[in-house]
């Protein structure tokens, strides 16, 4: 098994080198990737490398009251070793993802001082640059300073940057910038605070592709540190809170996103957002017109400009009763006054208060390519929602005789209100509803109407 699993001479079995055993191994899922080390010698030797893709790291443990320490005395020496384990040429280019976070330890015994967790991130940090093929890096609950981050400049470029609720400090004239293609920011979700400081000055804004945040205020750090100082050429894809005062400042330095396609707005608290004036936000003058827009429906007449939009999804900004759905009167506005604009959309995303026959009517006149759309109910398609537009049965039959175009493959409709359990008959009955409606639009490929407990999925032969 080992000579043929080499390749070597067998006359009896199929020559198999051992490049082409690592190309498989590489799409082999890593909770199997043991198995796969325990079939022989040889495979051990070439898959147990695979075992390292994703490595975890805890720095430090924290206490009750957010302090750092060493949870034993040896954790340094321990962790020493297994960096010398993990940076050996065997097994540092499989390793793909690092993710960072502190334990929560109560009652434990500390040893060693903050200065030792410094110590410990220090050491993990310098090894990272052996990684030649890292992809992702994750920090959790873990702040770095100036030196950390310094330090993370040297490593090579990186897909994904994760950062959550993290402090990074401030670096002014750094010898060189961290590359990072897509970056995530998670934090605190309430606007009004934010316990850590977070600065984005080390991100290479050459590099960036794509940047989503969460926190109010981390957005303003990166629109003053990294957008207002630099032309960002490769910035594609942008997600923030739906704030009037950070929309109003993205406005003003569109000029350095000339590469902008896609812009996610993001839901905020829902009190906050009652206090959102969007007749404040200018007119954006984009570079390029949006491929996607996601965000208030209040925004689509300023943000979605000429025909290139492919991607709409759009929900209340600034809700009364029903929390971020819209009325079918406001998605049929909405809409038609941006006809033209939005004639080019494929995929369509609609949150409204409850269903009924102007919202599809409206959707099928509108969106000629349409290939995909969910609209999300929230008072229901049963009889017993507080305002009846369908019960299931009026739903399906109205979805029948519904003029979806030809490019319709994707429909779903799910809602959130909970009605009685359907019995065997009326399962039975729906399942004959999907049949006509696969044979009324023959290129759906998938559909999913949600009610109570009822899910039909299914694909079309």
């Amino acid at each position: 098994m080992v000579r043929w699993a080499f390749g070597l001479d067998t006359p009896s079995q199929p020559r198999i080198s051992p490049e082409l055993w690592l190309a498989i191994f590489e799409h082999v899922p890593p909770r199997h990737i043991h198995d796969v080390t325990l079939t022989c010698q040889a495979f051990r030797q070439l898959a147990q490398p695979f075992l390292f893709r994703s490595l975890n790291f805890c720095p430090y443990s924290l206490d009750a009251q957010g302090r750092r320490y060493l949870s034993r005395p040896d954790a340094l020496e321990r962790m020493e070793h297994r960096l010398r384990f993990c940076a050996s040429d065997r097994i540092r280019h499989a390793v793909h993802e690092c993710r960072f976070y502190p334990r929560y330890i109560v009652g434990m015994v500390r040893h060693g001082d903050e200065s030792s967790a410094d110590t410990m991130l220090n050491t993990i940090l310098c090894v990272l640059p052996c990684f030649i093929n890292l992809r992702t890096l994750a920090f959790l609950f873990v702040d770095l300073n100036p030196l950390q981050l310094a330090q993370l400049c040297k490593m090579h470029p990186l897909d994904t940057l994760l950062l959550g609720n993290c402090s990074t400090a401030l670096v002014s004239n750094a010898p060189s910038l961290l590359k990072a293609s897509r970056v995530q920011v998670v934090s605190d979700k309430n606007p009004t605070s934010i316990p850590r400081q977070l600065s984005l000055s080390v991100l290479d804004p050459h590099h960036l592709q794509s940047v989503a945040f969460i926190n109010v205020h981390a957005v303003g750090h990166f629109l003053e540190e990294v957008v207002a100082l630099n032309v960002l050429p490769s910035l594609r894809c942008l997600s923030i809170p739906s704030s009037a005062p950070l929309l109003r400042d993205l406005v003003a330095l569109l000029h350095n996103l000339p590469a902008l396609q896609e812009l996610t707005l993001t839901k905020t608290a829902h009190s906050w957002s009652l206090t959102c004036d969007f007749g404040t936000i200018p007119t954006p003058n984009f570079v390029n017109s949006l491929s996607r827009f996601h965000g208030p429906y209040q925004l689509v007449s300023k943000f979605v400009q000429g025909r290139t939009l492919r991607e709409l999804s759009i929900w209340n900004g600034r809700p009364s009763d029903e929390e971020w759905f819209m009325r079918p009167a406001q998605v049929q506005s909405t809409l038609c006054n941006s006809r033209e604009a939005i004639r080019s959309v494929e995929v369509v995303e609609l949150s409204v208060t409850y269903l009924e026959e102007t919202v599809l009517a409206t959707v099928c006149s509108l969106f000629p390519r349409l290939r995909s759309l969910h609209v999300d109910v929230s008072q229901g398609l049963h009889v017993h929602a507080s305002v009846v537009s369908y019960t299931l049965e009026a739903l399906m039959e109205n979805l029948i005789g519904s003029k979806f175009p030809s490019t319709i493959e994707k429909l779903r409709i799910s809602s959130r209100a909970r009605g009685h359990q359907l019995s065997q008959q009326e399962m039975n009955k729906y399942t004959l509803y999907q049949h006509r409606l696969v044979e009324s639009f023959p290129g759906l490929s998938f559909v999913s109407v949600d009610d109570t407990d009822l899910n039909m999925s299914w694909l079309s032969p």
